[in-house]
């Protein structure tokens, strides 16, 4: 997968991360392999090409891209439910 389209990978990325976001009440079984070696690099791709949408930082998932999607987008109700846990 890491040689299709960016596009191909961001669908991908977001589609993953909307089931995890779906399904938060069982554990995270996303492999490390496939969220070091795609996810990540993915979302980092994603939020050099578009820095402005909230998305990417939101699925990066650290307190730092969760406060800067929320910074850009104040209805970011996702990031926000995270760091107030």
């Amino acid at each position: 997968m890491n040689s299709d389209s960016l596009a191909d990978r961001i669908a991908f990325v977001d589609w993953i991360e909307k089931i995890r976001l779906d399904n938060s009440g069982t554990i995270n079984l996303t492999p490390a392999p496939l969220r070091k070696d795609l996810i990540t690099p993915t979302l980092e791709d994603w939020i050099a090409l578009e820095p402005e949408n909230p998305i990417p930082y939101r699925w990066l998932n650290t307190i730092e891209s969760l406060t800067k999607a929320i910074r850009l987008d104040a209805e970011e109700n996702v990031s926000k439910k995270k760091t107030m846990c």
